[in-house]
């Protein structure tokens, strides 16, 4: 009777034991449970909040193409006075869009969202100040860009206190450059030929209207390399945590990091977000869509394979790379050190000077919203604007629409080649509406119906008006 009690007490005891086991492993497991649901919406969050950051920068991207089309008007008839352009320009910009007529934005998934609105405006001493405001929302999350937008008008273009120089262009992005009567200017030989659709300076005779003359081709280019250009330091970031491995798979990195190795951006069930600067000791490989908040610098090249934005300034101590179908926006400085590739089907927008120290090479689709700096040869085939001015350490090679883009392609400004001038249009235009500085010879050419136009130099100052420009400055992310 004794053994039996004490097995029956035994019994009991391991009962509790199991009991209070399966207990254990049941608040182990809430808490696991817990702990992976609150993981998930926080990725969810993060998903969201990029993507609402994405939203916001679509709303801007489209509220500036329409700012570049109307001035664009304005500037081919300009009005004659101050208030004349400033009710043209409010005529001609909403005061408000949104996102309901845009067919891209409502293909994409988590069915995101933008709002634009404009204020506080004011004007005075011949430009016009105002604050762009895009929101983008994703389920719920909310971001908010805004923009200052700055209209300069007329004779104020080179910023001098007498009303502008009269011996320079008018002032872009902080570049301004002596000033050349006449719409195709070259040191060596012209050929055009007659069947050739290429009209200089508003002639309606083909190929007529060339000016040969010397150029200080020095000096220009000095101009371009000393353009306003903010680039990160070649250096480890100070007291940023240095990572060491090659293949990342996390999705937030909320400060400043140094990455000591190659750094292989993986795909991932998420958008890759970097909140501070980035460091990257070896090249960058980036193939998940990822945004990149601070500044970032690579001491190797750039292979972008994802949509991928930049928010801050970038230094490339190596050439780009952007793949086929990638879209790409640096909305900072840029200094790529070697040269650029931009492949079929891709587009890449810079919204502010971009220094490329060799050549362009691109089948695909590039905006450059500031002055660019090439350091060789510019071989481009896409569907292309340059609303700032140009140098190319080369020869200009272009092949209008042999990427099948059938887009017209415009330089908005003078455009200065160091060697020969050959561009080629096919089927649509190529537009140089403020002229061309040519060093070696030019041989301009057009087939099935292609078209090359090629305006007037313009001139600072206040004996001629300048054309109305916009700066954008003072960008912030809420």
């Amino acid at each position: 009777m004794r053994k039996l009690n004490v097995l029956r007490r035994q019994e009991g005891s391991v009962l509790l034991v199991v009991l209070l086991v399966i207990a254990i492993f049941s608040i182990m497991g809430l808490l696991l449970t817990n702990v992976s649901f609150s993981h998930m919406r926080q990725i969810s969050k993060e998903t969201s909040r990029t993507q609402a950051t994405n939203a916001a920068e679509m709303g801007l991207t489209v509220y500036n193409q329409k700012i570049n089309e109307e001035l664009k008007t304005i500037n081919q008839n300009i009005p004659g006075t101050f208030e004349a352009f400033k009710t043209a320009l409010d005529s001609a910009l909403p005061d408000a869009l949104d996102s309901s007529g845009d067919q891209v934005i409502h293909s994409m998934q988590g069915n995101p969202e933008y709002e634009v609105a404009i204020g506080n405006e004011h004007a005075g001493d011949n430009q016009i100040q105002l604050t762009v405001t895009s929101t983008g929302t994703v389920q719920g999350e909310k971001r908010i860009i805004t923009q200052e937008k700055t209209f300069k008008y007329g004779s104020d273009s080179s910023g001098s206190s007498s009303g502008g120089d009269s011996d320079r262009t008018p002032e872009y992005m902080g570049l301004s450059l002596p000033y050349m009567e006449g719409s195709l200017i070259h040191q060596g030989n012209y050929y055009c030929h007659a069947n050739d659709h290429v009209f200089i300076n508003g002639s309606s005779a083909n190929c007529v209207g060339d000016t040969k003359q010397a150029v200080d081709f020095s000096a220009i280019q000095s101009l371009f390399q000393d353009m306003p250009l903010v680039v990160p330091p070649s250096s480890p970031i100070a007291g940023a945590p240095t990572i060491s491995g090659n293949d990342m798979t996390q999705p937030l990195f909320e400060g400043a990091v140094n990455f000591s190795n190659q750094l292989n951006i993986q795909p991932i069930n998420a958008p890759s977000v970097f909140d501070g600067d980035v460091y990257v000791d070896g090249q960058l490989n980036i193939e998940n869509p990822s945004t990149f908040n601070g500044d970032v610098y690579t001491s190797g090249q750039m292979n972008i394979k994802e949509n991928t934005v930049f928010n801050g300034n970038v230094l490339i101590n190596g050439q780009l790379n952007v793949e086929q179908g990638v879209t790409v926006t640096f909305n900072g400085y840029v200094r790529i050190n070697q040269q650029i590739n931009l492949k079929k089907d891709s587009d890449a927008t810079f919204m502010k000077n971009t220094y490329i120290n060799g050549q362009g090479n691109d089948t695909g689709k590039a905006t450059y919203v500031g002055n660019v700096y090439f350091g060789g040869d510019l071989n481009s085939e896409g569907g292309d604007t340059y609303q700032g001015y140009v140098f190319i350490n080369g020869s200009n090679n272009r092949s209008n629409d042999s990427a099948g883009w059938n887009e017209s392609v415009n330089f908005e400004r003078t455009v200065y080649v160091k060697n020969n001038f050959y561009p080629k249009s096919n089927k649509s235009a190529i537009h140089f509406d403020q002229g061309v500085v040519i060093g070696g010879d030019s041989s301009p050419q057009t087939s099935a119906n292609g078209l090359i136009t090629i305006g007037p130099q313009q001139r600072g100052g206040s004996t001629i008006p300048a054309p109305a420009t916009v700066a954008t400055s003072n960008t912030s992310y809420q």
